[in-house]
């Protein structure tokens, strides 16, 4: 765990014990396990830009949608497109740009220039913030790479003139610090702005112009737009200056930022942009620098795009489809346009924010701004494409298939299967054309995906494992993402329980906020003196991580098999070690809390081994004399170890060690009561959980089976209520039972971090034991109620 990390971990504990309804308020939260990348491609993204596409997700950001579909339509993209398209970092979120690897440590701009820095100058350079060193974290913030590549260049090159120790090169470097104080906003807003110092008369020509230049490029990091103009203005007027070119263009881009840097809609920064536009254009046609001039053409389609949007969308989505030097840009342009197309996501009078009713609205809202937007896509075929991709209404099904029959081209017949359903009357025709697909093409992979789903929908589960199996090894050595989609529709069809269960478990991609290092997560509590955390849940020998069930696995396992199922899935010798630890004691557990001292003694050797903490119960669970005294057992036995639950975690374990209750309530298990389900600690989709087919081997009458076992836990309830209540009954009806001090103490502990809204009976069972029991040890531990 980082400092940070540990700080922020300190301050969110102190938190709870200073205000315990901050905890009783909210759900657990664990690092989440993503199996399959949703924004964009695996990372880093450099490989699906060298032809690695996978399993093409309509919710891919656009940009990744248009090179997808250049690789479908047979034009690769060249190195030279590939590294324009890379450069544009706003069409890559987070982290898209970087491998993971909780080894890899990632240089960018900021940090190149303190590297480059660091040669001539021993001291950190200085903060505008105390405590903030900004550029130790950011791609730049507020400066662009750029600003950053000219600086090191310039380093150089004066360390070069003046000399490396030089008066000169260190007066250089103080005001280049000054200009990069003014990148991160905060400091902008606390500080204001920044400027190098103006030098005397007699110091260097040369360290004058570079001042100069300072000076201006510092009102426009700050947004003092009409300084910086001004500025920039007087060094293109001083032939003398080596910034005299850079400043005839840097005018007119300060145009260009201070028109979009609010609200570019807006009447006066039309006009301002217009007037970019003007000397933008005088610059290019005048300029014999040709990285400038291309530079400036550059931005004159970005103005273009602002100024006659349906024009130049037109121009670029013909222009995309071809071999081009400027692709990156063009892509940047072209999803600008489209997002500025659909307009800016809208509120709903009297729906909540992230309600299910708000979800349905904006759904409903995107489809029609989609097929409004596509209809008039005329001339424009990858706009069609991509709007098509993105969209999941009746309409772009029937589009789609249209526009497949219409021409027959791959791009289409991706769009098309992707929408269709098995039972769909064009699904035949559809399956027909994949089936000609070759494994080479790029296609193949998002092809034998839907195949396999659409055979599995028709009930051809024979053909779907046939297909979906050459998918998974086509997929082996490609992107992590198409690898786990397609082993997850494969576990679907298998041929029976031993083959399902040989699908369990897939290989994480990443942990959310790469919160699992060296094994270890960092949403647990580690004081450092006193280990509370479970050891080697995610990262196996090699660093690799290790198998974990993805949400649909978790659903299977937990609603749609019966427990006796359950007991041969958690002794197949194909199911992973580690998933064994997590399978094994829940499904004890659950024997417990149904009643099947049958099926808890079946399992009681394998969670013993597993779980040697857990052999003194289970010997005591078997030896009860009566089924009062097993039902008692049971709840004293579960009221011990927070870890134990009757279901499984989809994604990453509980990370907080077995026996130890997690200041943040990930405990037992949760009673959802407007899903009326139960769940590890985390709300979930309803319309999820329907959505996750049951496996083809399993029976009418498993399944019935499974229903209602799943209707008697939802019954019975949350930890909260169903302890406390077994163990405060036997305290009242056996009060010289030994064991019931220590029962009453952990039926407490239950009753307090227990994660759902239970009854709380804490005071209640704190008068029982002080006044009962006053010297009893567990007495002494118990002291407060809530």
């Amino acid at each position: 765990m980082t400092k940070h990390q540990r700080l922020f971990a300190f301050l969110c504990a102190a938190a709870v014990l200073a205000f315990p309804w901050l905890a009783e308020s909210h759900v657990p939260y664990r690092p989440e396990v993503i199996f399959v990348s949703p924004d964009y491609p695996d990372r880093p993204v450099s490989r699906f830009a060298a032809g690695r596409i996978g399993v093409v997700q309509p919710s891919w950001a656009w940009g990744y949608l248009v090179v997808a579909y250049r690789y479908f339509n047979g034009t690769s993209l060249s190195a030279v497109e590939q590294k324009s398209f890379l450069a544009q970092k706003d069409l890559h979120p987070g982290f898209a740009l970087k491998p993971f690897d909780w080894r890899y440590e990632h240089l960018g701009p900021p940090q190149r220039w303190v590297k480059a820095r660091g040669k001539f100058r021993n001291t950190k350079p200085p903060t505008n913030q105390p405590g903030a060193d900004w550029w130790e974290y950011t791609d730049g913030d507020g400066c662009l790479a750029g600003a950053f590549d000219t600086a090191i260049r310039t380093l150089h090159d004066r360390a070069r003139r003046f000399g490396a120790n030089s008066p000169q090169l260190q007066e250089w470097i103080n005001g280049q610090d000054q200009v990069f104080m003014n990148c991160p906003l905060w400091g902008r807003i606390s500080q204001g702005e920044v400027l190098p110092q103006s030098l005397p008369n007699t110091a260097d020509s040369l360290l004058h112009a570079d001042r100069a230049y300072q000076i201006a490029a510092a009102h426009f990091y700050a947004h003092h737009f009409g300084d910086a103009l001004r500025d920039f203005e007087a060094i293109a007027r001083d032939s003398t200056s080596p910034w005299h070119e850079l400043g005839r263009y840097l005018a007119a881009r300060t145009l260009i930022q201070e028109a979009t840097i609010s609200e570019p809609d807006d009447a006066a920064n039309v006009e301002i942009l217009k007037q970019a536009q003007e000397r933008m254009h005088a610059f290019a046609m005048q300029t014999k620098d040709a990285g400038l001039r291309h530079s400036a053409f550059g931005l004159l389609n970005f103005i273009a795009a602002r100024l006659q949007p349906e024009q130049q969308l037109r121009t670029l989505c013909a222009r995309i489809l071809q071999p081009d030097a400027d692709f990156g840009q063009d892509v940047s342009d072209v999803s600008y346009l489209l997002q500025n197309k659909i307009g800016p996501q809208p509120d709903f009078p009297d729906v909540e924010d992230g309600s299910t009713e708000y979800d349905r609205k904006l759904a409903a809202w995107r489809q029609e701004r989609y097929h409004k937007i596509d209809e008039q896509s005329s001339g424009k075929e990858i706009a069609d494409w991509i709007l098509t991709m993105a969209s999941w209404s009746e309409w772009s099904q029937q589009h789609a298939l249209a526009r497949w029959r219409a021409g027959k081209t791959l791009p289409w017949l991706v769009a098309a299967i992707s929408k269709a359903n098995g039972r769909d009357p064009g699904s035949d025709e559809l399956l027909a054309a994949a089936a000609h697909v070759p494994p080479e093409s790029p296609a193949y992979l998002t092809l034998a995906m839907h195949s396999g789903r659409l055979q599995r929908e028709r009930g051809e589960f024979e053909r779907a494992r046939r297909i979906l199996d050459a998918g998974l090894a086509q997929a082996k050595d490609g992107p992590i993402s198409a690898f786990n989609l397609i082993k997850k529709e494969r576990s679907l069809v298998a041929a029976g329980l031993d083959e399902f269960v040989s699908f369990l478990g897939s290989r994480p991609l990443q942990f959310s906020n790469g919160a699992v290092d060296k094994g270890e997560s960092e949403y647990c509590e580690d004081t450092g003196w006193d280990v509370k955390c479970e050891k080697n849940l995610f990262l196996g020998p090699g660093k690799e991580f290790y198998p974990q069930l993805d949400f649909n696995a978790a659903i299977i396992l937990n609603q749609r098999m019966p427990i006796e199922t359950l007991v041969q899935v958690a002794r197949s010798p194909r199911l992973p070690e580690n998933l064994r630890l997590r399978l094994a004691p829940a499904i004890w557990t659950r024997a417990l809390v149904l009643d099947r001292p049958d099926l808890a003694r079946t399992m009681a050797s394998d969670v013993g081994g597993l779980r040697p903490e857990l052999k003194p119960f289970i010997a005591a669970y078997e030896q009860a004399k009566d089924p009062a005294e097993r039902k008692f057992l049971a709840a004293f036995a579960i009221a011990h170890f927070p870890g134990l639950r009757p279901l499984v975690e989809d994604g990453s374990p509980r990370a907080t060690r077995f026996d130890y209750a997690d200041n943040y309530r990930d405990n037992w298990w949760c009673k959802d009561a407007e899903l009326e389900e139960l769940s590890w600690g985390s709300s979930y989709n309803k319309k999820k959980v329907g959505a996750v087919p049951d496996p083809a081997f399993l029976t009418a009458q498993e399944r019935d089976v499974a229903l209602k076992e799943r209707s008697q836990l939802v019954q019975i309830g949350g930890p909260g209520d169903w302890m406390p209540a077994i163990l405060i009954d036997w305290a009242r009806k056996h009060p010289d039972d030994s064991r019931v001090p220590e029962a009453l103490h952990f039926a407490w502990r239950v009753n307090r971090f227990s994660c759902d809204d239970s009854k709380n009976r804490t005071r209640e069972i704190f008068t029982l034991l002080h006044s009962r029991y006053p010297d009893s040890p567990w007495t002494k531990k118990t002291k407060h109620w809530y």
